[in-house]
Formats: C-alpha cells, sequence, structure tokens
C-alpha cells in the first residue's frame, strides 16, 4: 500500500518500494547500461589481457554496481521502517 512500508523485505518491489513507480525503469536503465559499459570494457580490453581476466573482471565489476544499487535501496527502506517506527525521533 502507498504510504505503509513493508513490515520485511521479501520482494523485488519490496526493495524499490522508496520509489515512485516512474522511478523503476530508472534503475533498470542505469542496470542496463552498466551491463553496456562493462560489455564496452571488456571488448576494449579483449585484446590486452587474457579473455579469462576480462571476463572475470567484467562480471564482478557489473555484479557490484547491481548489488550497489540494491543495497542502498534496501538501506533507505529500511531507515524510513525506522522513522515511521519512532515518529517522535523524526
Amino acid at each position: 500500500m502507498t504510504g505503509e512500508p513493508p513490515k520485511h523485505i521479501e520482494k523485488l518491489s519490496d526493495v524499490f518500494w522508496l520509489l515512485p513507480g516512474i522511478y523503476h525503469a530508472h534503475a533498470a536503465g542505469l542496470c542496463a547500461f552498466l551491463a553496456i559499459i562493462c560489455v564496452a570494457f571488456c571488448r576494449d580490453s579483449w585484446t590486452w589481457w587474457s579473455h579469462c581476466y576480462v571476463a572475470i573482471c567484467g562480471s564482478v565489476i557489473f555484479l557490484t554496481g547491481v548489488a550497489l544499487v540494491f543495497w542502498v535501496n534496501v538501506h533507505y527502506v529500511r531507515k524510513f521502517q525506522r522513522e515511521m517506527a519512532r515518529p517522535d525521533k523524526v
């Protein structure tokens, strides 16, 4: 429900609860843009590095970026939950 934070973060929609609906597409777009940058990095580095290192570095960069997007959203949902539990402290 709008205005009520989820009690527990159980689904993907709970992670992005604070974002207005229009920003879900922006978050997905940023992850897609990160994927494009990682592919471009791998493609450019393919001739200079060992192929295994390029694939590993590209994957680690991409997964770190996606994890960061999720972590930031989870952090702020939990912060909002704490503030809603104690409105006198806001």
